[in-house]
């Protein structure tokens, strides 16, 4: 108990607790490998593990340890700290297991990594209990090659990116779980031997069968470097390596409809994701090639949740049109969404706006749902003169926006913004004569 054993040697060690049997087995307590040469080896006489009992704690300074074949480091301390996170001199070669305790979370690093490539950390974070029983974690690297070759592009589409480029080529981690059934995760791999990084997005990808079958799991978070790429809300346990995108979009555009309501457009659109996404253009045709930009919603910016959006279009003409948005990522760049047709036959006004000298504006409302407005008139050079909120109704003639001395003759602007989303229902011309 409270022992610490060091290995600081300047050249290979080998660590051999049981040459003659394979039992009994050596338990230590604290380990701190500072190896300045080649690091420890784990004897092959009788294949023994090097074990560190449920206080003991594994230290990484400097120096690698190797496990050959089968064997282990296993680490018995539940403790997420029981294990520092190593570096690109002091790792796991090979195969490390950790336990953890009833109920697990919080962040487990596995500092592994192998001859070929060196140092590939990943790390576990549980957010929910792992299991409601004891389990343990066995992790190792591994390059590419044999039923595991690296796998082609993949062309997911999620998080406004399609991965469209190889795997990176440096490899995979495998972790099993003792539990056939786990709680929720967020995986973090650090990446770290590759040479094929051309990609602007990275996510992880997950094999949970003994042949290769990659998918997605839980969701993904967009970030600027494949070291660490991170993906939340996973399960279950498997093979995890790293796929890229050299496409990133705006906006993951999950549903576009375009529908006719009291004879006019009402659009509706949502998105699954978005990433640094700037508006939403809405563009309009009566023949399907020409389309012109009627208005313009804000996007949301940065999101991984589902989001909706509404439009209505009131100064659609009767007949067929053409719809479509313009997403535009922050950076000015933008993907169109596909085309829809609507067909509107039965157009009619459901504002009516005439100018009174004793009411001032007055406008006639025909909705078939009252809400609130904000109404606005401007003159003919773009100066707004009045603003009043109002709630409208069906069938009601409201008179509003009196004004303090009779109107001049001349053109002027009213518009009406429906106040719940700040989008414009209807700009319409007023002539004073």
């Amino acid at each position: 108990a409270n022992s610490t054993l060091q290995f600081i040697g300047t050249g290979l060690q080998t660590y051999s607790p049981n040459t003659a049997t394979a039992t009994p087995v050596l338990t230590l307590n604290n380990v701190e490998v500072n190896n300045t040469g080649s690091g420890v080896t784990i004897s092959t006489s009788n294949t023994p593990d090097m074990i560190i009992g449920t206080s003991g704690t594994l230290t990484l300074t400097a120096g690698k340890i190797v496990t050959p074949g089968n064997q282990e480091v296993t680490v018995t301390n539940t403790a997420p700290a029981a294990v520092t996170s190593g570096n690109t001199s002091s790792y796991i070669e090979g195969n490390l297991r950790r336990y953890l305790p009833t109920a697990a979370v919080g962040s487990y690093d596995f500092p592994v990594g192998n001859a070929a490539l060196g140092y590939e950390l990943a790390n576990i974070n549980f957010t929910s209990a792992a299991a409601p029983y004891p389990i343990n974690l066995l992790a190792r690297f591994n390059s590419w090659g044999g039923a595991w070759t690296k796998p082609l592009a993949p062309n997911w589409f999620e998080c406004a990116a399609t991965y469209n480029l190889p795997y990176l080529d440096n490899g995979y981690w495998t972790i099993e779980s003792s539990a056939s059934s786990t709680g929720t995760y967020t995986a973090s791999l650090y990446n770290r031997g590759f040479s094929n990084d051309g990609a602007s997005g990275w996510s992880i990808a997950k094999s949970p069968s003994s042949a290769p079958a990659w998918a997605l799991d839980g969701y993904c978070v967009p970030t600027a470097s494949p070291t660490p790429v991170i993906r939340t809300a996973m399960s279950g346990f498997s093979n995890f390596a790293t796929i890229q995108s050299s496409t990133v979009l705006p906006v993951e555009l999950s549903a576009f409809n375009v529908v006719c309501k009291d004879g006019f457009g009402l659009l509706s659109w949502s998105t699954a994701s978005e990433l640094n996404s700037k508006e939403f253009i809405i563009e309009r045709s009566v023949n399907g090639s020409s389309f012109e930009a009627i208005a313009s919603v804000t996007a949301a910016g940065n999101s991984g949740n589902n989001r909706n959006y509404i439009y209505s279009d009131f100064t659609a003409t009767a007949g067929q049109s053409y719809y479509r948005l313009k997403m535009v990522d922050k950076d000015n760049s933008y993907k169109y969404s596909p085309t829809n047709i609507l067909n509107c036959e039965n157009r009619k006004n459901i504002f009516s706006v005439y100018y009174s000298e004793e009411l001032g504006v007055v406008i006639k409302s025909e909705l078939s749902k009252s809400d609130n407005y904000e109404i606005e008139l401007f003159d003919a050079l773009g100066k707004m003169l009045v603003s009043e909120n109002k709630k409208l109704e069906n069938g009601i003639t409201l008179s509003f926006l009196k004004t303090n001395k009779q109107l001049p003759d001349g053109v002027y602007i009213v518009r009406v913004k429906n106040s719940s989303n700040n989008l414009t229902v209807v700009t319409q011309k007023l002539m004073i004569q």
